[in-house]
C-alpha cells in the first residue's frame, strides 16, 4: 500500500461538548501556539495583568470558533472549555507517544531526578 498526497493531509475529527458531537478541524500549529500561550496564562494567573487574562478568554473563544464554527459566538462554561482544550490536544499528540506513556516512558523527567541503571 502506498501513500499519497491525500494521506497526508490532516484529517477533521470529532469532539463531545456537553454531550453534542462536533466535527473540529484540523489543528494547525498556528492554533497548539495559541493553546499554549493560553496554558501559560492559566498557569500563571497570579502574575498576569486581567488584561491578559481577558484576552486570553478572547483568544480561546476565536480558536474554537475557527476550528469548530458552530461554536461560534457561543461562550462554554471553564469545565466545558478544559475538556474541549483537552480533547484538541489529545489529537495533537501522536500516537506514538501515547504508546510510550501508556508503558511509563516520560519525555518531561525532571533533571534532578536520581538515575536508575
Amino acid at each position: 500500500m502506498s501513500v499519497t498526497i491525500e494521506d497526508l493531509k490532516p484529517k477533521p475529527f470529532k469532539v463531545t461538548v456537553r454531550g453534542v458531537e462536533l466535527e473540529c478541524r484540523p489543528v494547525r500549529l498556528s492554533h497548539t501556539l495559541i493553546l499554549a500561550k493560553i496554558g501559560n496564562i492559566f498557569e500563571n494567573a497570579s502574575t498576569v495583568s486581567t488584561e491578559e487574562i481577558k484576552q486570553s478568554e478572547k483568544d480561546i473563544n476565536e480558536l474554537f470558533a475557527e476550528l469548530i464554527p458552530e461554536l461560534k459566538g457561543i461562550d462554554l462554561d471553564i469545565g466545558s472549555t478544559m475538556e474541549l482544550i483537552q480533547q484538541i490536544m489529545d489529537q495533537v499528540e501522536p500516537a506514538d507517544n501515547k504508546e510510550l506513556d501508556k508503558k511509563g516512558v516520560k519525555f518531561d523527567t525532571d533533571p534532578k531526578a536520581p538515575r536508575t541503571g
